[in-house]
């Protein structure tokens, strides 16, 4: 799954809700798979994780990024790699406060 998924869930999460609250009506299967779906979302986890898997994979998909240029050399690669885990684990060892 490809970060801007993840973020246009996020951007549009009250649409999100609106939208299967007017499935989740239905009776049918439709109506059903709606029901499962908003009540997961409506978790304040869902929105927790969702936060944070976005915080995260912002820097992989630059690192990623990165490390798909032809004329990185090894060294670099450790240098841009190692800050992204340290980036990580400075968010992991301030609890994620700002989320």
């Amino acid at each position: 799954m490809r970060i801007v998924s993840l973020k246009t869930v996020l951007t549009y999460y009250i649409v999100l809700i609106e939208f299967l609250n007017d499935i989740l009506k239905e009776k049918n299967e439709n109506g059903a798979k709606a029901s499962g779906f908003f009540k997961q979302i409506m978790k304040l986890n869902f929105l927790f994780l969702l936060n944070i898997i976005i915080r995260i994979f912002d820097k992989i998909e630059i690192l990623y990024r990165e490390l798909q240029k032809v004329s990185l050399c090894f060294q670099e690669t450790q240098y841009k790699i190692n800050n992204v885990m340290k980036s990580i684990q400075e968010q992991q060892n301030c609890g994620f406060d700002y989320i």
